[in-house]
């Protein structure tokens, strides 16, 4: 781009062209350097985005972002009058599931359990991945009775779905 760019000023020098073309040259030739670095930048800024708001492994969203999240959403519910509700879930066991089956067992484990939230919530909610085996899922506008049937059903959703490698179920 600063090659380019330096040719088409030398190339308005040997043509002679006015000031102004000058002028409307740089704009355009500036314009066009300036459109080139955006279509570079993006995608990275794309990639940094996914990196900083969410968790590697499971995809879910990071700590970072459930607590601005988490704060948002309290900060509405006081104002609205509405409820919401948190649900914390964790593998039982999980560091036995680690050391009898390996860590690569356990990544297919967390990574199961994520799809599972990601399928069962509404697209109001947000589910993260708060460290370990830990979970926590923030659920708008639902109250106590809504939170704790959506966790009944999640759990049963997991006793059917997630199995150890020797297909012992996973709590």
């Amino acid at each position: 781009l600063l090659i380019d760019f330096y040719d088409q000023v030398q190339e308005s020098r040997q043509h002679n062209l006015s000031p102004e073309d000058q002028v409307n040259s740089f704009y355009a030739l500036s314009w066009t350097v300036i459109q080139q670095v955006v279509k570079i930048i993006q995608p990275v800024q794309t990639e940094l985005e996914e990196i900083a708001f969410h968790d590697p492994l499971t995809g879910l969203y990071s700590r970072r972002i459930l607590m601005e999240f988490l704060d948002r959403e309290i900060s509405r519910a006081y104002r609205q009058k509405k409820p919401v509700s948190v649900v914390i879930a964790d593998i039982d066991h999980f560091k036995s599931v680690n050391d009898e089956f390996g860590h690569e067992s356990g990544d297919r484990l967390l990574k199961t359990l994520s799809e599972l939230l990601m399928q069962s919530m509404r697209a109001s909610d947000l589910a993260a991945r708060y460290g370990g085996e830990e979970f926590v899922l923030v659920l708008p506008s639902s109250g106590m009775g809504a939170a704790s049937l959506w966790a009944e059903r999640m759990c049963e959703r997991v006793r059917n779905n997630l199995l150890t490698p020797k297909e012992t179920r996973v709590t």
